[in-house]
């Protein structure tokens, strides 16, 4: 009987699916192809697989910091005599 509620209820982990980001100019198309690269990983050794996407995860985040660090720097140094249009 517990064993049919677990099966039921607790369902195997689903992939996920890369968020549109459609407010965030600084998503490039290559961040994108990296983003899909780290949902998409398929390996037989579950060990293995989680270093894998840890890895892909961890260098999706850094590009995502610097990106976004070099979208605001270019962007508040464009704009440095109109504060207005620094508002995004």
């Amino acid at each position: 009987m517990f064993l049919g509620f677990v099966n039921k209820d607790a369902s195997l982990r689903k992939p996920r699916s890369v968020r549109r980001r459609s407010s965030s100019p600084w998503i490039t198309s290559e961040l994108k192809k990296q983003m899909h690269e780290r949902e998409a990983m398929k390996c037989n050794d579950p060990v293995s697989c989680l270093a894998q996407f840890e890895r892909q995860r961890n260098i999706v985040n850094k590009t995502i910091k610097q990106t976004k660090q070099s979208y605001y720097q270019t962007n508040f140094i464009y704009h440095k005599d109109d504060s207005r249009k620094t508002i995004f």
